[in-house]
């Protein structure tokens, strides 16, 4: 019973891929003109895309992870042929819904909805325009049968320019939800450089300051000698001025000596 119980909702959607087939349909989704968010990408760096894309009404499309295994997921696909590589897709918060088909609650996005992708350029990569084509695959349903996996696609052309290009952000309220950071090879080359020059600049603070503290060592130095010779002069000045205080207090003494004998002689 179990067996028969989870067998039941494959064979019902066979059933549907059978009558979609003999009837037509399945093109229940569609897609927009990616959108990027930069209008420029270095070499060796980073940029990000939006795929915007649309349900009719009255159908909704299994997510990236549906529940049941025989539903098939929502999927995209990025192809180039210049080498630049997917890094990263992130997909929408689905809603779950019961349906007729199924026992468990389905994983399934609806309306309108955004498929957020960034891919990197090769360092290689010569500036010019690159066309990236993005294909998504999905199983469109109804609240009581799907339709046979079918898929759409869009393009966008992406310009790469140098490691010197000036880039400009584009589309900066879309891309604030998407869940993708940039892992730009530039911005470490960026701050290589930065660091570069800092300690360049610190080198030269060192040595204009150890060109100071010479310039201050040679004027304390003069100032040094420029006390001792005048300590040298305060010292001869009164050396001679203490001699000449001698002499002169010699002869008064000699004078008053010889008046002296000469008083008491008479």
């Amino acid at each position: 019973m179990i067996y028969l119980k989870s067998i039941i909702p494959v064979i019902a959607v066979l059933l549907s891929f059978t009558a979609s087939a003999q009837f037509g349909g399945g093109d229940k989704l569609s897609l927009e003109t990616a959108q990027l968010s930069r209008d420029i990408v270095k070499p060796g760096d980073e940029i990000r895309i939006a795929v915007k894309a649309s349900v009719d009404q009255g159908y909704h499309v299994n997510s990236n992870k549906p529940k049941e295994d025989f539903l098939i997921p929502t999927s995209l696909s990025i192809t180039s042929t210049n080498g630049i590589k997917n890094t990263g897709i992130i997909y929408p918060k689905s809603k779950d819904y019961t349906f007729a088909f199924s026992d468990k609650p389905v994983s399934v996005f609806e309306g309108n909805f955004t498929i957020f992708a960034k891919v990197r350029v090769p360092e290689n990569l010569k500036p010019g325009n690159y066309k990236l084509t993005f294909t998504v695959e999905y199983q469109a349903c109804n609240d009581e049968t799907c339709l046979p996996p079918n898929s759409a696609t869009t393009t966008v052309t992406i310009k790469v320019g140098t490691k010197e290009s000036v880039v400009t952000e584009l589309n900066a309220g879309l891309f604030a939800s998407s869940g993708l950071a940039y892992n730009d090879k530039s911005k470490g080359e960026d701050a290589i450089k930065d660091s570069i020059k800092k300690a360049e600049a610190q080198k030269d603070s060192l040595a204009k300051l150890d060109s100071l503290k010479a310039l201050e060592d040679s004027a304390a130095s003069k100032l040094e000698s420029y006390d001792s010779r005048d300590s040298a002069a305060v010292t001869s000045s009164d050396d001679r001025d203490i001699s000449s205080t001698l002499e002169k207090s010699g002869l008064l003494f000699s004078l008053l000596f010889v008046f002296w004998v000469d008083l008491h002689s008479t």
